[in-house]
């Protein structure tokens, strides 16, 4: 029997009655994925001969909700989730079959962040076993020896093999910030490379569920590498997902471990600062403004997130910020409010960057820091 995505019909049943229910109950079909999903690992790991076939869920990007429930399966399971994750490398290594892919890897590396009943250093060599399967070169070469492995080129089919194939080196990048407490480096790294920035925002539309790359009814499509901007709230989904992470957090008055903190503020931002960057075409000095009330709900509840970052004294705690980079980031606040883009109509994301760059700052943390509290001043006062 060919094992496939159609497996989820055959658990059920194809005459089941209870196929009514699931059509109609969305828990019910993510929690079957899943269930689905985490056997094919067991099987392909139990089976080091058995080639993956390539329409396998295992080789499809998994959304939000799925990994959750994923995770919290093998989250039960622990020592079973390292046997699988030995077998499919080292064993399917053994048997001379072909690797697993970039898609699995990804979900490999979600779950494992989030285990807790292991040993550091098993953790750290299942990681390290994962990495180095995943930045082996492939037939293609690509993102070999590329300036910004974030930028999506060639045609359809080969920019969205592209998009797929960059969620592993984006999933290390967030398992890098968990591993060290801190996304301010992550962050930093974006605000260097447009194309990581765009990938980024894409990305998330789609792990969220405001884009689709494998057809959804009503949710549209993913281009990789070109921000279609659609009609309404399309970051919807990604957008609040965000602000309500970060406005538990700072309700809770910053009590608990945030490592992702500076990565969620940024996206959240970039989402909204995208969308309103695309209906204007003069940059004014009030950047964020808009007739449209839902809008305005949403850059409201931005600059809310914003302020609370930037006067949280945890948060100025960690970023430790010395009488020096204070009287640097007064003088950048001054010069990003006089405007001197030496009569050139640049973005005000452009503005942020050039000042920043002027500035003296020696640390990422205060740099990224001086970021948002320049972003800050895009929204109106009042």
């Amino acid at each position: 029997m060919q094992r496939t995505e159609q497996s989820v019909g055959i658990i059920v049943g194809a005459f089941d009655p209870n196929i009514i229910f699931i059509k109609k109950h969305k828990d019910a079909r993510e929690y079957l994925l899943a269930l689905h999903y985490n056997r094919e690992l067991r099987y392909f790991a139990e089976n080091p001969k058995n080639e993956i076939p390539e329409n396998s869920i295992i080789n499809k990007l998994i959304p939000r909700n799925i990994s959750i429930i994923i995770k919290k399966l093998w989250r039960n399971d622990q020592n079973k989730f390292i046997i699988v994750c030995r077998n499919l490398i080292e064993k399917r290594k053994l048997a001379n079959s072909r690797p697993i892919n970039k898609c699995t890897l990804s979900i490999l590396t979600y779950v494992l962040a989030y285990l807790d009943k292991i040993p550091d250093y098993i953790r750290d060599e299942i990681e390290r076993m994962l990495l180095e399967l995943g930045t082996v070169k492939s037939e293609t070469g690509e993102h070999i020896g590329l300036s910004d492995p974030w930028k999506i080129t060639g045609n359809n089919s080969e920019k969205m093999k592209n998009f797929i194939d960059l969620n592993f080196l984006h999933s290390q990048k967030i398992l890098g910030a968990m591993n060290s407490n801190s996304s301010i480096q992550l962050v930093k790294e974006l605000l260097e490379s447009p194309a990581f920035v765009l990938y980024n925002r894409q990305y998330m539309m789609w792990y969220y569920g405001d884009l689709t790359i494998y057809g959804e009814n009503r949710i549209k499509n993913l281009i990789p590498g070109t921000d279609v901007v659609n009609k309404g709230i399309d970051y919807y989904n990604c957008f609040h997902t965000f602000y309500h992470k970060l406005y538990a957090y700072f309700e809770n008055g910053c009590t608990y471990a945030y490592p992702l903190l500076e990565f969620d503020l940024f996206t959240m931002c970039d989402l909204v600062y995208s969308r309103q960057l695309h209906k204007q075409k003069e940059y004014a000095k009030i950047f964020f403004s808009s007739e449209d009330e839902r809008e305005q709900e949403i850059y409201a509840f931005t600059k809310d997130m914003l302020e609370k970052y930037i006067e949280s004294s945890v948060v100025k705690e960690r970023i430790r910020l010395t009488e020096e980079s204070k009287a640097q980031l007064e003088k950048i606040e001054k010069d990003f409010e006089l405007g001197d883009s030496e009569g050139v109509a640049i973005t005000p994301y452009e503005r942020i960057l050039a000042v920043l760059e002027r500035s003296v700052i020696r640390s990422d943390a205060a740099y990224v820091y001086s970021f948002f509290k320049v972003m800050s001043k895009l929204f109106r006062t009042s």
